[in-house]
């Protein structure tokens, strides 16, 4: 297995992103506090939207190690493409499935698991229904995935 600090940062190539460009927002900032106060307020309000957006993306870390094992122990006997439908969606998300393929020695199914299951933004559609995901482990300690989906009210 990847080393922790290795896959921290793998898992979040996105976040340590954001933090750079925050970072770099207060650092423009510093000397537009000199010029006026808007401009500096202004820098900062983007600075501290973009970290919260980090602080977000780095809060799920737990559920990225979860999902990454979840899928190692799915796919570890019998290569089943569909048990990455649900991780397509969002980028953090990808580069976990790209880890998966990679630690099954599967890195060229990558282009198939995207051309079936990725959508991009302008094709993808909002249905009226949530897909909650809960992990569970069975006794003898294999990991499954529930999908339960939710009806949302109609009004």
């Amino acid at each position: 297995m990847l080393s922790k600090l290795r896959f921290w940062i793998a898992v979040n190539v996105y976040a340590l992103l954001l933090d750079v460009i925050a970072l770099a927002v207060f650092w423009v900032a510093l000397p537009l506090s000199r010029t006026g106060f808007s401009l500096c307020a202004l820098a900062a309000g983007v600075g501290v939207f973009l970290l919260y957006g980090a602080l977000g993306i780095h809060g799920t870390y737990p559920e990225k190690r979860r999902i990454y094992s979840f899928l190692l122990r799915k796919n570890a006997r019998l290569f089943r493409i569909e048990s990455f439908r649900d991780f397509m969606g969002v980028p953090c998300h990808r580069v976990l499935v790209w880890m998966v393929l990679r630690r099954l020695g599967r890195q060229s199914e990558y282009a198939a698991v995207k051309k079936a299951y990725y959508r991009y933004p302008w094709q993808r559609h909002f249905p009226d229904e949530t897909i909650l995901h809960v992990f569970h482990t069975k006794e003898d300690g294999d990991a499954w995935l529930l999908r339960q989906k939710n009806k949302t009210a109609q009004d």
